[in-house]
């Protein structure tokens, strides 16, 4: 169970990011009614990289690549990921494998949490799936404080 003090200091960090995006969002809004358009979206990538292919270059760094790295460096034993994942020990040995090039990104979210990472780490790893964690939506910024401050556990994070 999470400590009244990290539950307020929490949701004090949530309100600070989400006036944030949306001050963020007014400026990108009033840009755009001058310059007389939409406003810019960001680039997306193509599903090709996800997936970890690029015809010209071959197979490139996608997720299952980014996760065998981060799965390798961080000394985890695949028993130990489907413990923490809850999950049978054959799906957490698959993980790696490029049968699996674009999970869920809750999935990637709970890989972080079970691997432990840092936020830096976090991000590589949502990335290298085509997720981030914006500062604009509250699972996100839950997500990033626990990673931040070493809250692993999924029912603590879930609270």
């Amino acid at each position: 169970m999470l400590s009244p003090d990290f539950l307020l200091d929490l949701a004090r960090v949530i309100q600070e990011d989400l006036t944030d995006a949306e001050q963020e969002l007014r400026a990108r809004m009033k840009d755009a009614a001058r310059e007389g358009g939409p406003p810019g979206q960001d680039a997306i990538s193509p599903p090709h990289l996800l997936s970890g292919y690029d015809g010209d270059e071959g197979v490139v760094d996608g997720f299952a690549g980014a996760f065998t790295r981060i799965f390798e460096e961080e000394g985890a034993a695949s028993e130990e990921i489907a413990s923490r994942l809850g999950c049978p020990l054959e799906y957490a040995e698959k993980l790696g494998d490029r049968v699996l090039l674009r999970p869920s990104k809750e999935l990637v979210v709970a890989l972080c949490l079970a691997l432990k990472l840092t936020p830096e780490k976090a991000e590589g790893l949502l990335r290298s799936a085509g997720y981030d964690l914006p500062r604009n939506e509250v699972y996100d910024i839950v997500v990033r404080y626990c990673l931040k401050n070493g809250v692993f556990d999924f029912e603590d994070v879930n609270e």
